[in-house]
């Protein structure tokens, strides 16, 4: 019993990290004069994260919500100019999301891994490895095109907007 209390605590506090990072990306979104503050939430968010990883309880690559916290960091990162560790993060995201596709537990996955490829992308391109940038660009492209193949009731637009998180 209290390994689920433990499980449900988590999740809370993973719900929590999810929703504050969230909040700080929306509210704080192109205000350059908040950068520095920003940068301090960041690092809050991703040392609980750490804290949370070193708990032995805690199945971090089984969860979409960690992954969600990841891109939200490197979105914040990207946004802030530090591009290294907006790549990081998108990096730790997918790896969660290379766990999670392993049991088939990740929801609406075309539109979730062809946009951590095209962040990837962006990432990449930014810290200046091209080959890398090129690569992931190649494979959002690749799932798009076999979504749009597989999904033929979506219009093509609908498609992208929803693959970008847009829809």
């Amino acid at each position: 019993q209290n390994a689920g209390k433990a499980t449900v605590q988590e999740r809370n506090a993973l719900y929590a990290l999810r929703s504050m990072t969230f909040r700080v990306q929306e509210r704080m979104s192109g205000r350059t004069d908040l950068v520095d503050f920003r940068k301090e939430l960041l690092q809050t968010v991703e040392n609980g994260l750490d804290r949370m990883n070193r708990n032995q309880n805690f199945v971090r690559q089984e969860n979409m919500l960690v992954a969600g916290i990841h891109v939200r960091l490197g979105d914040i990162n990207f946004e802030t100019g530090q591009y290294q560790r907006a790549l990081q993060e998108y990096q730790k995201c997918l790896a969660v999301f290379e766990a999670l596709d392993q049991n088939d537990g990740i929801p609406n996955p075309q539109a979730n891994w062809s946009k951590i490829c095209q962040q990837l992308g962006e990432a990449s391109r930014m810290v200046g490895d091209m080959k890398a940038a090129e690569r992931y660009f190649q494979e959002s492209l690749q799932i798009r095109r076999r979504w749009a193949a597989e999904s033929p009731s979506l219009n093509s637009l609908e498609m992208f907007a929803i693959s970008l998180g847009k829809a």
